[in-house]
Parts: C-alpha cells; structure tokens; sequence
C-alpha cells in the first residue's frame, strides 16, 4: 500500500491567514456540493504575481523556440489569434504592468486575453508555491481521483472570450492581480436554455444564476457541475486556476489501466506476419485468434499472474501522489548532496513510499520516482529526515546491518536530491 509523508493538519502554511480555518471548513463541506468565495483573507495563500509571471514569461521564451512544453491561447476582442508571439512577455517587460503597456500601445487599446496552461512548469518557484498552498486543501478534500490541472489567465477583458462554459473538474481560482468575478449557473437552467453554451452576450435578467468575486488574497470554488464565464471590470487581471478532475472518462481507472497496458505490451513487440485469408462471401473467419494476437494475449497474462501490472499501477500511483495529482511537472531540480550535512526531506516532496512486489519498493517525490531492493531499514531511515534535521552519514550508520549497508541508505538520499526533494543547511541548491 502506498504510504505518503504529507504533512500533518498542524502544519498549515504560516503564511495562510488567521482565517485559514474558515476557508479550509469552507473546502471541506463545499467540495463538490456547492460554488462559494472568500471575498478577502487576512493573509494569502503564498502564490505570488511575481512567481506567476517568471512562469509565464519562461514559458514564452520556450514557446519561441518551439518548445512544445509551452501552451499559450491568446485572443484580443474575443478572437482567437493563431500567431502572437511576438505579443507575449518577455524579460524586457519586466513586470505584468510593463507588458501591458507594451500590449495596450501595440493593441490600439483592445482587449486581449492570455491562458498559459500549465504554468508549474515552467517556474520552481511557483510551483513550490502551488505545492505549499495544495497540501492543506488536499488534507480537507482528499486528492481528486482524476488528477489536477492549472492554468493562468491574464490580460484586459471584460468576459471569457469562449463564452459559457463547464469543465469535468471542480475549479480553484486565486486571483493575483484585480478582481475575478464568475457569474454561476446551475446545470437544469443550462438545459432549458442551451443558447448559453458559448455565449458571451446574454441576459444576466433571463435566467437564474449568481456571481462570486473575490480580489488578491481571496478564493473562489465551484464544482464540476456548475457553468461559468469571468466577468471582469476591463482593468489588468491575473488568476492562477487550478483544475481538480475527478468526474471525466478520461480520469477513470480504466482509461489509466489502457495506458499502462500499452506501454506494458508496446515494450514486449513481435514482428506482425500476414495472416491467411479465404476471400469468399462472407469472409470466413478461423474460429482461433491470429498468432499475432494470442502473443499479445498471452503476455498480457503473464504480466497479470506474475503481478508485474499491479507493480506498474502502484508504481504509477505513488508518483501521482507526490505530484498531488499533477501529470504534468517540472524536470527535477537537482541538488548537491553531502553525507555530513544536517538533511531533511523536503515536505513539499510528498515523499511517497510503496511496496509494488515482495522484493521492490517504489520512492517518490515531486512527481518522480524511482525503485530499490525493498529492505524494512529504508523506512524507519528515511521517517528520520522527515521529523528533523539529521546527519545522513551518521544516521545511515546505526540504520544499517548486515543485509543493508550505509551505502545502500546513503543512495537512496543522493537519489532524493537529484529530485531535489532534500534540504541540507549549508549546501547551495
């Protein structure tokens, strides 16, 4: 079973407010049932405009050299742009303002809209921001069962330039920059009046729905369910989103289980020969599958009876969860290890353990993974970097015995620092 170091509800971010209990009860009974907002915290949840547009700004750089990590929508007056690089920021904008003053001159004063999906891709510091506000709120609600998304919205509009809309995902969204208002409708009003989908003209007066606004420091949720489109005010605006899936086809077990199942068999191929075929009417068909076909059959039930598949599964279930449910994350960021510097697993890692066999065990952190030989000192060794600062050479020495060597402990640390999952005082990153 996987076993993940996610940090305790005592360990609430210092930087969440005095209100931070209210908006976790908030999460806690809303999740999935109803839209609210918190309108304006005592603190904020530690995401940044600085971090956000250093995300945005690296994406564009990527995006320029045809980075194919880097994707940007980008509309003005509500039309979708099918070139516009040459309208992202880049570093000699140097802040939201001063790229909007560029966009403002070079736009004639139109409105535009910027969506970069994905943004903890391309900025460690933001996404070490999006981890850190995550953790309690999954502490609340529990990771989804599909997995979780983000995307950042900025520019000068006054509604979202697709219109109307609804995501198989409950939304998050944190606004950095202004104001975010989202008029709401529920799904029955919806299908009584399908002329909404997509609409950006509409008569807030002929159906029922309700607005939530918060500014920099609040939050507003909505379930899967419920319909949406930003209103906003035409003034700068910038939100982080973050997706979290769980009633799509595609965040279903199985859709996963066919994706493991191709790579599994994909990594076992057998040339494809013709097969012998009386032509007739009707075609006749031998009542035995093709060779081809039996080969792959068979395989299929080796990897199920040895358990080789459910190893993969569980492999691939510790990795999301040390990713809080993200498919997409950044490269590790590697760091210098030393045996003789006080460590600690980084708690925003999600140190994420999990037996997949009798003889293997599966470590992950960040989203990245990696296996051992399974022995019973690994865990006790590693819960000691979880709890406090230790020395790991010290540590790793009374750890060991005969079957696990200091060395072998002390692999597993390196290992942890090439995902960047390790703070270790006095070694620079």
């Amino acid at each position: 079973m996987a076993r993940s170091s996610t940090p305790s509800r005592s360990q609430t971010p210092p930087n969440a407010g005095k209100n931070a209990g209210d908006w976790r009860s908030d999460l806690r009974t809303a999740w999935e049932n109803r839209a609210f907002s918190r309108p304006c915290l005592s603190g904020d949840f530690g995401i940044t405009a600085e971090a956000a547009f250093t995300a945005i700004v690296n994406a564009a750089n990527r995006a320029r050299v045809g980075n194919e990590t880097a994707h940007f929508c980008f509309w003005v007056d509500g039309v979708k742009q099918v070139s516009f690089i040459n309208l992202l920021p880049n570093a000699s904008d140097r802040t939201v303002e001063g790229w909007t003053n560029r966009l403002s001159d070079a736009l004639s004063g139109q409105c535009y809209t910027l969506l970069l999906s994905e943004p903890q891709m391309h900025a460690e510091e933001l996404w070490r921001q999006v981890r850190r506000f995550l953790i309690p709120v999954f502490q609340e609600t529990g990771r989804p069962s599909g997995w979780t998304d983000s995307a950042i919205f900025l520019g000068r509009y006054h509604r979202t330039p697709f219109g109307i809309h609804q995501g198989p995902m409950g939304v998050l969204t944190l606004p950095l920059i202004g104001r975010k208002s989202f008029r709401l409708w529920d799904d029955r009003t919806i299908r009584r009046n399908p002329d909404l989908i997509g609409a950006t003209d509409y008569d807030t007066a002929r159906t029922p729905s309700r607005v939530l606004s918060a500014g920099v420091g609040g939050m507003i949720y909505w379930p899967s369910r419920d319909w949406h489109i930003s209103e906003e005010s035409g003034g700068t605006s910038m939100a982080l989103s973050i997706g979290l899936w769980s009633s799509h086809l595609d965040a279903h077990p199985l859709r996963h289980f066919l994706r493991l199942l191709e790579r599994v068999l994909v990594a076992a191929p057998k040339p494809l020969r013709n097969e012998s075929l009386t032509l007739g009417v009707p075609v006749e068909v031998d009542s035995q599958l093709p060779e081809t076909w039996r080969h792959y059959l068979e395989i299929l039930g080796q990897h199920i009876v040895d358990g080789s598949l459910e190893a993969e599964m569980l492999a691939e279930q510790a990795r999301s969860w040390s990713a809080l449910g993200f498919k997409s994350v950044p490269p590790p960021c590697r760091r210098d290890f030393r045996a003789d510097a006080p460590t600690r697993i980084d708690p925003l890692a999600v140190l994420t353990l999990s037996r997949i066999d009798p003889i293997r065990l599966c470590i992950a952190a960040g989203g990245h993974a990696f296996s051992i030989t399974w022995n019973e000192r690994i865990e006790p060794f590693l819960r000691r970097f979880q709890e406090n600062y230790a020395v790991p050479v010290k540590e790793a020495r009374i750890a060991a015995d005969d079957e696990c060597k200091p060395a072998d402990l002390l692999r597993v640390l390196e290992q942890l620092a090439l995902f960047g999952a390790l703070q270790q005082e006095g070694v620079d990153k």
